[in-house]
């Protein structure tokens, strides 16, 4: 497992840009706003707004904000390190053949 993983990792010049962009998209749905959102929709009891559920409202929207921005700037600057890279020249192209340098 350890060595295919490493092929991999040889063979995408910007694997751990990859992780990172396969990190914002999904890890930080699970993790900040998926259970914010089912906070609201299955284990609230009443209202959102009710005296018993207003201090969990609070705390779960401001997790669901952080998860949406964790998804948003996460995406974005992964992506932007990706396109630089290439841009400057620091990485090869993907999945060559060709002897190393």
């Amino acid at each position: 497992m350890l060595i295919s993983l490493q092929a991999i990792a040889e063979a995408i010049p910007f694997f751990s840009d990859l992780l990172s962009i396969s990190s914002s998209l999904f890890i930080s749905g699970f993790t900040f706003y998926l259970p914010a959102m089912m906070w609201f929709m299955l284990l609230k009891e009443g209202k959102w707004y009710e005296r018993k559920n207003i201090w969990l409202s609070i705390v779960n929207g401001l997790i669901f904000l952080i998860g949406i921005i964790t998804l948003v700037a996460g995406t974005y600057s992964s992506i932007a390190d990706i396109i630089s890279q290439y841009d400057k020249g620091t990485v090869r192209g993907a999945f060559t053949c060709a002897p190393l340098e």
